[in-house]
Parts: structure tokens; sequence; C-alpha cells
């Protein structure tokens, strides 16, 4: 059987933070000591995250230890958006072992640690696996990783997020084992008799129909369907008279199905990237990711309702994999666009896992970017939550 807390604090010391993050988490499980422990303190304790590791160290007993910086922390409790918060998950289970890692530096070692990884995962032996991966998110170069992985493993379940924090620092903080240090990845790899499901809730809808990009350079949109970009967009926007401006600016996003064949945007099977800039002499275009000619694109609107059934979708498909029985614990991914800036409350997303999922342990940040499998493959995505559930098998 697998035994899981979590406990969470926001008392402003640090060190009395993380103890009673700790006891709290370790009360909920009904243990002493941990096999594992996992960490997600907000920015206020930065400047002390070596403090939160050996305090977590020494009151769990861990010999696995993972986390990072965050910011915002979400529980079962409820969700941490601003200040000060330091959360814990510990874990102890003769059917579910923990391998940690950390890899340091990161930037320009994608392939390598990828690999890597792979292999950590093809030696783990039989029954189920899934890797957690927490990664600085500016040094994180996604595609090298992945493939790394895929070729030393083959196909593996992947979830995780981008470690965060409200702008006050230049860097993002990771941490494992005996380290923590920026430009750096970390995490578990889960294996071992269990089950479990992994969920993507998307937070955007499709306006208009699919496009096909004929020109491209980089991460530069120069022709949507033989039509130079810019003056696609602008037309689009121009017809968009049911939605204010207000409304568009800063919630229009690319939209990228995976499957050229299907371009509709399907639930589950679509990536959405940011607008990061406009070229008006080449009347182009620039997202947040590189482009290729012949790929489908479809403008897509962030919105709250969009999001909430998403998720509602996502946790109902959740509970059918389960086949009825409670999550022993759970991780959630929370891009930081969602949340009470996006729904214009708290705990929105929070009320709808409690609504389908009753309470268990629950730990997760408001991260970067997310990562979450679709087909089978990981992929960096945006605008998302990414839910993983583990049971008892």
């Amino acid at each position: 059987m697998i035994q899981a807390g979590v406990g969470v604090s926001s008392h402003p010391d640090t060190e009395r933070a993380t103890v009673e993050a700790v006891e709290r988490a370790l009360k909920q499980a009904g243990l002493r000591e941990a096999d594992a422990a996992l960490v997600f303190a907000t920015t206020p304790y930065i400047p002390r995250m070596d403090r939160v590791r050996r305090i977590l160290r020494e009151k769990t007993g861990a010999s696995s230890l993972s986390g990072c910086c965050a910011q915002g922390i979400i529980t079962i409790e409820g969700e941490v958006e601003r200040g000060p918060a330091v959360a814990v998950l510990v874990l102890a289970s003769e059917a579910l072992a923990v391998t940690p890692f950390f890899y340091q530096p990161l930037h320009m070692r994608g392939e390598e640690i990828g690999r890597a990884l792979g292999r950590l995962a093809r030696t783990a032996g039989d029954g189920e696996r899934v890797l957690l991966l927490l990664p600085d998110t500016f040094a994180f170069q996604p595609h090298p990783v992945f493939d790394g992985i895929a070729a030393e493993a083959g196909t593996l379940p992947i979830v995780g997020g981008g470690a965060s924090h409200d702008g006050s620092f230049q860097q993002s903080f990771l941490v494992g084992g005996d380290a923590v240090s920026a430009d750096a990845v970390t995490g578990f790899l889960l294996h071992g008799t269990f089950q479990h499901t992994i969920g993507v809730a998307q937070a955007c809808r499709p306006l208009g129909g699919a496009m096909v990009i004929t020109r491209a350079e980089g991460s530069l949109i120069l022709e949507l369907g033989g039509q130079p970009a810019l003056q696609v967009l602008s037309q689009f926007l121009k017809e968009q008279r049911g939605l204010p401006p207000a409304t568009l600016q800063g919630h229009l996003f690319a939209g990228f199905p995976l499957d050229p064949a299907n371009p509709r945007l399907r639930r589950g099977e679509y990536l959405v990237r940011s607008f990061v800039g406009l070229d008006p002499k080449r009347q182009a275009i620039a997202v947040a990711e590189e482009v290729t000619e012949g790929q489908v694109m479809t403008f897509a609107l962030r919105h709250p309702y969009h999001a909430r059934r998403e998720l509602e979708q996502t946790l109902e498909d959740a509970v059918m994999a389960l086949g009825g029985r409670p999550p022993r614990f759970g991780l959630y991914f929370n891009c930081c666009g969602r949340g009470s800036g996006l729904y214009g409350e708290p705990d929105a997303d929070l009320k709808i896992i409690r609504e389908h999922l009753g309470a268990f342990p629950l730990l997760g940040f408001f991260t970067f970017a997310e990562i979450a499998p679709i087909g089978g493959a990981p992929y960096l995505h945006n605008y998302t939550g990414v839910l993983l559930l583990v049971g008892d098998a």
C-alpha cells in the first residue's frame, strides 16, 4: 500500500514553515519517516532554499529528495498564488519505488541528460514507470531532452512543470539530494506496482478555421494560406465583433494540432503557443516556437468557461480510469496564466478537483510551463493544468 501525505505552511519564517509542512505531511500519511519527499516553496523562501532542503532531509529521513521554487502552491486545502507557502509531499511504499535525479548544468545538455534519464528508466525493472520532471524553465530545451529519453527508453509517461517565481529573481532554483541550484533539472522516477492516470486540461478554445503556414522562417510566420500573416491576423481581429478588444488582448494564441490530417483543435490533441511579436515590415507574426511550412495553425482564445469545462471532462475521464477507487496521492502542475488571473476568483481549478475526487493528498504549483504526454509522446504545454493521479494496483 502507498502511504502519502501533504502538508503546507505559510509561516514567514523559513525554518518554522518547513518544519510545520513536514510534520503535517507525515501526520497525514501516518508515518514517522518517509522514503521520498517532494517540496515546493514560493519566492520569499528562495534565499534560504538550502535550509528548506536540510530540514526536509532531517525531519523526513527520506533518501529521495526533490523540489523547486514556485510562484504559487496548490494543495487540497487551497491555492496560495501570492505570498509565502512551503508545501511538502511525503511517500512510503513497498510497491512504489522512487528514484531521484539531479543534473546541473542543464543548458545545452538536453540530449545528454535526456539519454541519462532514459537509461535510468530503462534499468528500473518491471512494472509501471512515470517520470516526474522539474526543470529550470529558462535553461530547458524540451525537444533534445525528450528525444534523448525516447532513444534510450522508448515511450515513457512524463509529467512535470517548469520552476517558477514572482519575478523577484533572475533565476529559478531546483532542489535535489544534497544540492540547490539554478540551471538544473530534478525529479523522480516512480516505478513498481501501482496504477496511474494523467490528465491534460487546456484553457483555450479555437476561433475561426484551420490555416496552413505557407511561408515561415524559424519562429516567424510569414504567410498563412498564401497571404501575409499579419494581414490575416488583422482581418481576423476585425471579424471578432462579438468579442471586445480587452478580451482578445493577452488572451489570443496560436493553436497547433498535432495531426495535420485532423486540423480541428480536438481536446487533448493540440498545443498552445503565445504570439511574441509582430514584424510590420515583413508582415510577419512571431510565435514562441519554431514553425515549419505546411504546418496547420488555428487562432485560439484563452477563456475561463472553456478552462473549467476541459478540467471537468479531464476529471471525469480520470475517475473512470481509476475505476472509482480514490487516488493515494496526486500532483497538479497548473500554468501561472490560470488561477485567479483567468477565473477572477481563487481556487477555481481546485474546487473542480475536490468535486470529482474529494479530499486526498494533492501537491502542485503554478508553473512557467507544463509537461505531459499527448498520444504517448511528451510535450511542453502552455496554459494547461496537468494532473497525475497515483493509486494502489
